[in-house]
């Protein structure tokens, strides 16, 4: 690992995500565009059928249930379909759509907090407990393939 290289750890909570990274040989919090190190792990689909993630997601929660989803990690390695709007998915393509946004957010923590340009090279995240195989495959479906 050269010094433009991060190793990154995610925890996909079920109801809250963190993203950290190794800094200093200690794990550090990343903030978000909010200044938060908490993530909400709630997805949804906004009026216009756009993916809202995080707290703007949690505040839609109460008003549009039927197109915000909550605590999807519990359905993470069932074949249990979730609907949003009038569309379904999985917990594994939700679980990747909080990824993608929390990973965006957090990196743009990063580069405000770091002065150089970075590499995240290693992504680490624990899996659910307790752990299906179905439940550990899940998880690592949602996670964004490294590009070669």
């Amino acid at each position: 690992m050269n010094e433009n290289q991060t190793i990154v750890g995610i925890d996909l909570g079920t109801s809250t995500t963190e993203i950290a990274v190794i800094k200093n040989g200690k794990p550090v919090l990343l903030e978000n565009s909010s200044g938060l190190t908490i993530i909400p792990s709630v997805v949804g689909l906004d009026d216009d059928d756009n993916w809202i993630a995080g707290e703007r997601a949690k505040a839609q929660l109460l008003l549009s249930p039927r197109k915000t989803a909550a605590e999807i990690k519990r359905k993470i390695g069932t074949e249990e379909e979730i609907t949003l709007g009038n569309r379904s998915f999985s917990a594994a393509e939700l679980s990747a759509k909080l990824l993608e946004y929390s990973m965006k957010e957090s990196s743009n923590g990063w580069r405000r907090a770091s002065s150089k340009r970075t590499e995240w090279i290693s992504i680490m995240t624990p899996t659910p407990c307790p752990g299906s195989r179905a439940k550990q495959n899940d998880v690592r479906k949602s996670f964004p393939k490294k590009k070669a």
